[in-house]
């Protein structure tokens, strides 16, 4: 098939077959689109891309047109064109933006949620353009991967060391105990999806018309087989189709007279037959009117994904395994936070200051009295549940600042800490619609 291809810095791409009727209809086309506008199109921005031609009838368009020829690949629109499967090398653009955003970044001080932010917020936005135009290949997938993992942990790009938590897991939606990362293999599959859906629903595009005219014809779509000769990238919106008729229409497809939400269904599909997998600490632990720096903690601790002392010292990191705060046993999650006779006492401290009781010995047991135990008014129960993230917080900081820069402090002073950050979310929680009893019980709180 004779293709050539014209590309205009104003964005405006032009189709014809390479014979010398079509370039004349299309060289007649431009001069009254100029003589209408008054709009001309540059010969000095202007390139010819031609495909499967002879060099003299390439030579001849470009003559007649005035425009000179173009060297595939090249870049329309922010993503690249190419005549071939896309490749790697082609996808360079997009992994050099993420990394140059990841450098801007490694210099300051970001903590872990901070990163989580920007990972979701800016690096995987990026991604979603590229992802909604075509399949990226699965080694791009996975350096965008390795690139939002690395600095989610470290921080920078130059780190080695694995993650905390898997990243399978971390994808996970927060209900079932991830961070609510995009997966991006499935988010890039239903993204392509979408042009599945126009097809079948015959939307009044002018490509999808071309589709149907030039490959789908009176066939019927689901049971259309792509021809060997067809451009890789129908090929590949086949493939998505094949994979989604493994699938339950319901699980994707839109309900009649609504739009296709890449989003709504993504979530869909990734929560499908997973209810069985919610944790039911998350709603605990990313409570709103927690410090998100706190939740995060939290959450690693919950998990038991922390470096405490018995894991690097298994891992030959730290020279003995003993708690970094009271020295007498080994640093375990349930010794650091609940055992340790520091960690006691702050614990002891403050809900003494918030007037409630509790007894607990573990994060499982803190997280059943969280959720049973703690009934009392929903302001109450936020400002409490704060206390309890902010504590695990203070008590995690309390071990690095031991252990990593050998400086104790009293528990006091992570007591009035605590104390601090707790009171002003019970200032926050005050200022809406509570009762006299509970404005009475923050007041004397942050007095």
């Amino acid at each position: 098939m004779k293709l050539n291809m014209l590309c205009f810095a104003d964005d405006l791409m032009l189709f014809c077959k390479g014979d010398i009727r079509s370039i004349k209809s299309l060289v007649k086309g431009l001069n009254h689109f100029e003589r209408a506008s008054g709009l001309k199109a540059s010969n000095t921005k202007s390139e010819v891309f031609t495909a499967n031609m002879k060099e003299e009838e390439v030579k001849s368009i470009c003559e007649r047109t005035g425009f000179r020829k173009g060297v595939w690949p090249f870049n329309y629109l922010g993503v690249p064109v190419c005549n071939r499967k896309l490749s790697r090398d082609e996808c360079e653009v997009l992994v050099h933006k993420l990394t140059a955003r990841v450098r801007n970044w490694q210099s300051r001080h970001i903590s872990y949620v901070g990163r989580l932010q920007l990972v979701n917020a800016i690096l995987l936005s990026i991604c979603n353009y590229w992802m909604q135009v075509f399949i990226l290949p699965a080694g791009v997938l996975k350096e965008v991967n390795r690139i939002c993992r690395r600095f989610l942990w470290e921080g920078h790009m130059n780190g080695q060391k694995p993650g905390y938590v898997a990243w399978e897991k971390v994808c996970n939606s927060k209900t079932e105990g991830g961070l609510g990362i995009k997966d991006i293999a499935l988010w890039n599959t239903i993204a392509v999806a979408k042009f599945v859906w126009q097809i079948a629903e015959k939307k009044d595009s002018l490509w999808v018309k071309w589709v149907h005219s030039v490959y789908i014809k009176e066939k019927n779509l689901w049971e259309y087989k792509p021809s060997v000769l067809a451009s890789w990238v129908w090929r590949s919106i086949c493939t998505i189709k094949r994979r989604l008729t493994s699938m339950d229409t319901a699980d994707w497809w839109p309900p009649s007279g609504q739009g296709f939400k890449i989003g709504k269904i993504y979530h869909k599909i990734k929560s499908r037959g997973n209810k069985e997998n919610r944790v039911k600490w998350a709603s605990m632990v990313w409570n709103r009117t927690s410090i998100p720096k706190h939740c995060f903690i939290w959450w690693l601790a919950v998990q038991k994904r922390l470096m405490v002392k018995r894991r690097l010292f298994k891992y030959g990191v730290s020279s003995d395994p003993w708690c970094a705060l009271c020295g007498t046993h080994e640093e375990s999650h349930d010794h650091l936070f609940f055992r340790c006779q520091f960690s006691k006492r702050v614990w002891e401290d403050v809900f003494t200051w918030l007037q409630v009781r509790g007894k607990w010995s573990n994060m499982s047991e803190l997280v059943h009295w969280c959720r049973r135990r703690c009934r009392t008014s929903k302001v109450r129960s936020q400002a409490i549940i704060a206390a309890c993230a902010s504590v695990i917080y203070s008590i995690w900081q309390a071990r690095n600042q031991a252990h990593w820069e050998r400086r104790r402090q009293q528990p006091e002073a992570y007591v009035s800490q605590v104390k601090f950050f707790v009171a002003k979310r019970c200032y926050r929680l005050s200022c809406k619609n509570c009762n006299s009893k509970d404005k009475g019980w923050i007041a004397e709180v942050c007095k």
